[in-house]
């Protein structure tokens, strides 16, 4: 024969109820033993803030030059940016003209003539006061544009022998017929 077995459930609450007063006891053990220590001043005596670890005496800040080197080898390149870098569509297969107006506006930023460059990037622009084409064909035409001077600047004498240039399409705030670039020196 078999027995029922009755469960009992007064049991398992007074189960909870221990469990209860073991946190509470955690918790009223972690509350007393923190301390909060602080520091009575008399009125009217101002807080100063002291540092907690040592002092090191400041030295001059240094002028940050193109590239800065941190004490993990990381190099930080700040880019060069051209804006307005406008070229006609009969002259973008000339390297001698594009190089001229690339030339001009790093001679406007005060670039110094013996930086070499690894890396340009290259905007056309599609903006007009007038729009002819919808949207999507100005933008296609930017795109062509922006590879023909690509093309064109890859052999530019002051790019470095390891360098990428690349077309990344169309700038809608940039005038159509120009272009905006960014130029990364060279690291040595």
């Amino acid at each position: 024969m078999r027995r029922k077995r009755h469960n009992n459930p007064d049991a398992y609450g007074g189960l909870a109820g221990w469990l209860f007063a073991d946190v509470a006891l955690v918790l009223a053990l972690a509350f007393l033993s923190s301390q909060v220590v602080g520091e009575v001043r008399p009125e009217g005596e101002p807080v100063v803030d002291e540092p907690s670890g040592p002092v090191v005496p400041e030295s001059p800040e240094e002028t940050p030059g193109p590239e800065q080197i941190d004490g993990t080898g990381a190099v930080d390149v700040k880019e060069i940016e051209l804006s307005r870098v406008c070229v006609g569509e009969s002259q973008l297969g000339s390297l001698a003209e594009v190089a001229t107006r690339v030339e001009d506006k790093l001679v406007e930023l005060n670039v110094p003539e013996d930086s070499s460059f690894g890396v340009v990037l290259v905007y056309a622009g599609y903006r007009e006061v007038q729009p002819t084409d919808s949207l999507e064909v100005r933008q296609d035409d930017a795109k062509t544009r922006a590879a023909q001077f690509r093309d064109t600047i890859r052999e530019w004498s002051r790019l470095s022998k390891e360098r990428w240039v690349k077309d990344l399409g169309h700038d809608g705030g940039t005038d159509f017929g120009c272009y905006k670039l960014y130029l990364l020196r060279e690291l040595r």
